[in-house]
């Protein structure tokens, strides 16, 4: 990829971030593949729902987890209050004391490279190993992520611990 504007830059880290919302908010397969460590696995249901819920409406995006403007990075945090457990995007929520955090959950959109035609593959100068059907072709990064036609975009949710 050439070098780019100032301008350039971020109007491409905008049309990114367009592409991680439309994929967190609509969590379709058609736009990104979701998958969880077995620790957001081994969640009870009514949890799993509320991560779900709450990753679709992020909107706590700042400078420590958001660096390139591309919205691909949370944080969620776990409140237990009088035996109800909630998940919140408040980084510190407000909590009386004994009353625990007991867990972060991170999640994490990464870009990689869909299979190619030929006519990609010399546009973005890539080896003909990133070819249509080549069986390695998710394991590189996406040399574009602005270009959905050659990027599938991966949703990690993972508990902090298991960072």
């Amino acid at each position: 990829m050439t070098e780019l504007t100032p301008e350039q830059n971020a109007e491409r880290s905008e049309t990114i971030a367009k592409m991680n919302d439309l994929a967190r908010i609509m969590g379709r397969p058609c736009l990104a593949r979701a998958v969880m460590t077995q620790g957001v696995a081994a969640l009870p249901a009514p949890e799993l729902d509320q991560i779900m819920r709450e990753i679709r409406c992020y909107e706590n995006w700042t400078r420590g987890n958001d660096t390139y403007a591309e919205r691909d990075f949370g944080v969620l945090t776990r409140v237990t209050r009088n035996g109800v457990t909630k998940w919140t995007q408040e980084p510190q929520p407000d909590l009386k004391d004994g009353e625990p955090r007991l867990n972060k959950v991170f999640f994490k959109i990464d870009y990689y490279h869909k299979p190619t035609s030929a006519a990609e593959r010399k546009l973005y100068n890539l080896p003909d190993e990133w070819a249509i059907g080549a069986e390695d072709a998710i394991t590189y990064g996406s040399p574009d992520p602005s270009k959905g036609s050659i990027t599938d975009r991966i949703l990690t949710i993972m508990l902090a611990e298991e960072y």
